[in-house]
C-alpha cells in the first residue's frame, strides 16, 4: 500500500513536457529545357542543374526537407538516370540540384517538397 502511495505521488508530480509546435510548407516544382541553364538534355557525363525553392513563409530554424520526382520527360534511347538532392536549407528556402550522367538525356522533371520544422 505505502508503495502504490508512492508511486502514485510520483507520477502525479512527474512534470510532462509541453507538445512541439511543427510548422510545414510544401510545394511542386517544375523544371526543363524552357530554363536557360539547362543543360540535362545535352552532352554526357556528370550534369547539373540547380533550382532555388523558396517559402511562402520564412521558417523560425531551418527545415528538414524532403522532395519526391513525380514526373520526368525523357527519350527512351538512353538510359534514364536522374538523382534529386536537397543542398542549402536555410529559414527562406532550399537548392534542389536535378543531376543525371553517362549517355542519359532529361528534357524535365517535376515533383513536390514537403518542409518541416520545430517551431522553438
Amino acid at each position: 500500500m505505502r508503495l502504490t502511495a508512492i508511486l502514485l505521488f510520483v507520477l502525479a508530480s512527474a512534470s510532462v513536457a509541453p507538445a512541439q509546435k511543427l510548422t510545414f510548407q510544401k510545394g511542386n516544382f517544375i523544371s526543363n529545357y524552357a530554363s536557360d541553364d539547362w543543360i540535362l538534355n545535352k552532352g554526357e557525363g556528370p550534369r547539373a542543374c540547380k533550382l532555388f525553392i523558396q517559402f511562402d513563409t520564412p521558417f523560425l530554424s531551418a527545415p528538414t526537407v524532403i522532395v519526391n520526382l513525380t514526373g520526368v520527360d525523357a527519350p527512351t534511347e538512353h538510359g534514364l538516370r536522374v538523382s534529386l538532392k536537397v543542398d542549402k536549407v536555410s529559414v527562406s528556402g532550399f537548392l534542389l540540384k536535378i543531376e543525371t550522367w553517362e549517355d542519359s538525356r532529361l528534357n524535365g522533371v517535376e515533383g513536390t517538397w514537403f518542409a518541416i520544422s520545430k517551431n522553438d
